[in-house]
């Protein structure tokens, strides 16, 4: 059973008690394509969270950037740009999700650890949610903190969680949080726990990185959520880089946890599609009436050079979702 640490509505605990088994067996994703962003005329940046506002607007943010960026998109094939000041960047802007009975977007700050409301036209509406006191920024890990953040106007719930655990868990354990979109006050929290599979035990240099975590949650109508895993590794001269992506379906009432996909993205002298995906969104749905996911990474401005340039790149999924 999932750890609960506090109460949360009933309806959500009677979808996941009465379905344990069936929550598991009625999703499932296929990817369909990855579409490189800088080749649409988006240019490179430090993209993170990205939202859905409609079938053809998705909002992202840029964590060293003092704006909202929307791309617009009707087939995921042809792309425009545009965005709007908002005065993020200090805060260090990590998730965004949109409020569509309101017209609004909360986003989340790893370095204040607040999950702040900002209207459409980028300024603060005086809202956020109210984070309980262990969120702190001296209770969190040095940029470990926010970025993860999901609202799903069904259940009437957000959900966010710190990429790793508080200074008081395990370092792999996690607590998932849940706030009411009314009174944006905390509901139920979860303890989970983030699977490892290869940490690297050489290369231990300053120079080399190894970074991992929860960089994005997606919330869904019954209750459950799809979470986003990630280990990535560069080695002190890049090549043979690496990160690791794993999408799971997660019950936090039952604790059931089921592995939906994973891919490897490299850095290597003949192979360059390194992508540290960091958000995760529904995505449009398309023509024939197949609904999708979208993930958006993180090229840190296109770091490198004329001859290795990391790349931002959409990742597109079907996803099989009956609640």
């Amino acid at each position: 059973m999932g750890i609960k640490i506090s109460l949360t509505r009933y309806r959500i605990f009677i979808l996941c008690a009465l379905f344990p088994i069936g929550l598991q067996a009625q999703i499932g994703l296929k990817p369909l394509n990855v579409v490189k962003l800088n080749k649409k005329g988006i240019p490179h940046g430090q993209y993170s969270g990205i939202t859905k506002i409609n079938d053809s607007i998705f909002a992202v943010v840029h964590d060293k950037a003092d704006r909202i960026f929307f791309i617009r998109s009707n087939d995921l094939k042809h792309f425009q740009f545009t965005s709007v000041d908002c005065h993020i960047r200090q805060r260090d802007p990590e998730g965004i999700t949109y409020l569509a009975k309101e017209g609004t977007f909360f986003i989340s700050g790893e370095s204040d650890q607040k999950i702040i409301e900002y209207g459409s036209n980028g300024m603060p509406t005086g809202r956020e949610l109210r984070i309980p006191e262990m969120y702190n920024v001296t209770r969190r890990r040095t940029n470990a903190g926010f970025e993860a953040l999901s609202y799903n106007a069904v259940t009437h719930k957000f959900w966010t969680t710190t990429e790793q655990g508080l200074r008081e868990d395990s370092i792999n354990t996690i607590r998932l949080q849940s706030f009411d979109d009314e009174s944006l006050n905390p509901e139920a929290q979860y303890l989970y726990r983030i699977d490892l599979q290869r940490k690297p035990n050489a290369d231990n240099t300053p120079l080399a990185k190894y970074a991992y975590g929860v960089p994005d949650i997606l919330a869904l109508d019954d209750g459950s959520l799809i979470i986003m895993e990630r280990e990535l590794f560069v080695p002190k001269k890049a090549i043979g880089g690496w990160c690791d992506i794993r999408l799971y379906h997660y019950c936090p009432e039952s604790g059931e946890k089921r592995l939906l996909d994973s891919f490897t993205t490299h850095l290597q002298l003949t192979r360059i599609n390194l992508a540290n995906y960091e958000g995760i969104a529904f995505g449009p749905t398309l023509p024939d009436g197949t609904r999708t996911i979208i993930l958006i990474n993180d090229s840190q401005d296109g770091a490198g050079n004329t001859f290795a340039k990391l790349h931002d790149y959409l990742k597109i999924y079907a996803i099989n979702y009956q609640p």
